[in-house]
């Protein structure tokens, strides 16, 4: 299960249903959006963060996270 933790004060909720969205349809696992603290955009998987828009300077893309999901076969 995917979940993404999201800043209302900012109204970063447009790029969390953009990319639940992506995610609900081109994998298995579903993806819940909630409210998070100010200034967080963070993808999260079985309760582990994979993806954060403050690691990353900018806000994670579904092209991350299939980046992210074929290296972690690799490792």
């Amino acid at each position: 299960m995917f979940n993404i933790k999201y800043c209302p004060t900012w109204n970063y909720y447009p790029q969390a249903v953009s990319l639940a969205a992506a995610i609900n349809q081109g994998l298995p696992d579903t993806c819940e959006i909630e409210e998070g603290s100010k200034g967080q955009f963070d993808l999260f998987h079985s309760g582990n963060i994979i993806l954060s828009k403050a690691a990353m300077g900018r806000f994670p893309t579904i092209e991350d996270l299939t980046y992210e999901l074929i290296e972690s076969l690799y490792k």
